[in-house]
């Protein structure tokens, strides 16, 4: 497919989407591991195309212009421009970077809510990312982290910036509290006051923590390695009130395991590894992924209720085998030795999207196929439906660490998605809108760049590179900032009955559009204002 790997026998002309019943740490290195991680460029499949009606969907929050500087070798990208974002970086990230020796462990993690922060030895340095075109320094703190004999990790720090009573956004600096692997754990009530915190310790009976995850009314949920969950509630004057999370107590908990298990409702188990982690702050739900299911949370102030938890292995695997296998003539034969890994976690309008990898050794070549799993939450039970998108994202297999990707999703009304790795970003779709993104890989690995961590900022996809810092990707087709069901209606309404496709070509139409009704014209020009404006606020 791509000229680093051998083209696929099994998506030839772009992905395979299957819509399925269901009857039948850094993000890029796991926590854990003992003391001992600006060019870009692009690697395109050939069967690539641009139609001009490709869009994602709304994309509003990112019309607030910044200084947005063009990386030199975005020009080598086929569809995708990649391109610095915010301000320059605070003077203590920049030191930290330029002080790391080569095997040294640094991690980043970007959150919605405006704030980076990164993990290098025994500091957390924390810094404001986004809407300002000037670096200020009072938003930038350098904070110590407990001693531990494990590697520190971005996942096992959270941030706050909730205050303490309640759901309100705090006035004053966010609250950041971090966790070391073996359960230490310190919080700083404000940011503003780095010298000010208080501890706590967390047994896991000695399973390593793997996230750390900021909740309801300032509060945070750690995670054990094999799935324990343990909330820590800060109270005003700073000490840290800690109970474990209830499992197994589900709706269905009472009908038996055998029952449970034909709906695909299970008590976690105690050999599953935690792989991801998403909080829904409106729906006020906690979401645990592990090796072989889903579970689900309801957080209140200071309770929490255990809802279900969903046997992914027994009703994914084989509807991704079958999207990727099931027009073999030995697929029998082949699904018994299918492997596959479920690594990542987000989710958007239609719903929960889970990536997952699947290869099958016995192929030649051995590829991993990259998928995208979408499933609606129902709130006691999963959809039914489920999508499967088999991406063209297939390179060789290698190992099984090697196999390892994560995920961004960054616009909650938009179809985008975006895969990587330590080395690259694969731009894709989910697979559940109308219209799909084109897929494209890009290469940070060239001279000694490499992603640190990542996430998403004002709709944006943000990657953190050890070179290129705080960048973003954006499509070059037309992306609208309007939802699409909005731009649809539009659409349909200045092409008339007579168009066969709402994402007509309005630009054609607009002059005899002019001498049919000026009202036509008027949301003909709007549609294209919609369309292309966005793009020109990062040139």
């Amino acid at each position: 497919m791509f000229p680093s790997a051998p083209a696929s026998p099994r998506t030839p002309g772009g992905s395979a989407r299957r819509n399925l019943g269901s009857a039948a740490p850094s993000p890029l290195s796991r926590p854990g591991g003992r003391k001992n991680l600006p060019a870009v460029a692009v690697a395109s499949s050939p069967v690539l195309f641009s139609p001009v009606a490709r869009r994602s969907g709304s994309l509003s929050a990112r019309a607030t212009p910044t200084r947005v500087i063009q990386l030199p070798s975005a020009s080598e990208t086929i569809n995708y421009d990649v391109k610095g974002f915010g301000s320059s970086l605070p003077v203590k990230v920049m030191e930290a970077l330029k002080k790391a020796d080569a095997d040294d462990q640094l991690s980043v993690q970007v959150d919605e809510s405006g704030w980076a922060w990164l993990v290098h030895k025994e500091r957390l340095i924390v810094w404001k990312i986004g809407q300002s075109p000037v670096a200020k320094l009072s938003l930038c703190k350098e904070l110590q982290l407990p001693p531990s004999d494990f590697q520190w990790s971005s996942n096992l720090a959270a941030i706050s910036c909730l205050s303490s009573s309640g759901d309100v956004p705090s006035l004053q600096s966010p609250a950041v509290m971090v966790a070391t692997s073996e359960g230490s754990v310190r919080y700083w009530p404000s940011l503003a006051h780095e010298g000010s915190y208080t501890e706590t310790f967390t047994d896991f009976g000695g399973s390593l923590c793997s996230f750390l995850t900021a909740v309801k009314g300032g509060s945070f949920i750690l995670s054990s390695s094999s799935g324990q969950l343990v909330r820590l509630i800060p109270d005003s004057s700073g000490k840290i009130h800690q109970h474990a999370l209830p499992q197994g107590q589900g709706m269905f908990s009472g009908i038996g395991r055998k029952v449970s298990s034909l709906l695909g409702i299970l008590s976690p188990g105690n050999d599953a590894m935690v792989s991801s982690v998403l909080w829904d702050k409106e729906r006020l739900s906690f979401y645990m992924l592990t090796s072989s299911n889903l579970s689900k949370w309801e957080i209140d102030d200071s309770s929490e209720r255990y809802i279900l938890s969903w046997d992914i292995n027994r009703i994914l695997k084989e509807h991704i085998t079958d999207a990727i296998w099931g027009s073999e003539s030995n697929y029998e034969d082949i699904k018994g030795g299918v492997n596959i890994q479920y690594m990542d976690l987000q989710q958007n309008r239609d719903g929960l999207v889970i990536l997952a990898a699947a290869w099958h050794p016995g192929d030649r070549p051995c590829l991993v196929y990259y998928t995208l799993i979408t499933v609606e939450d129902k709130g006691y039970q999963m959809s039914d439906d489920v999508v499967v998108e088999v991406t063209q994202y297939n390179p060789s297999f290698q190992s099984e660490e090697e196999v390892l990707c994560c995920l961004v999703v960054p616009d909650y009304f938009s179809h985008a998605a975006y895969l990587y790795k330590e080395n690259e970003v694969f731009a894709c779709s989910t697979g559940t809108g109308r219209i799909s993104l084109p897929q494209e890989k890009i290469i940070f690995g060239i001279q000694g760049d490499s992603i640190l961590g990542a996430g998403s900022c004002t709709g944006l996809p943000i990657f953190f590179a050890k070179k290129s810092g705080l960048t973003t990707i954006l499509s070059r087709e037309n992306i609208s900032v309007l939802p699409e069901d909005l731009e649809d209606s539009l659409s349909c309404s200045v092409a008339g009955p007579r168009s066969e496709s709402p994402a007509c070509d309005i630009t054609s139409r607009l002059e005899f559009i002019a001498q049919e009704d000026k009202s036509k014209l008027l949301k003909a020009a709007f549609l294209q204002y919609c369309r292309y404006k966005l793009h020109l606020i990062f040139e």
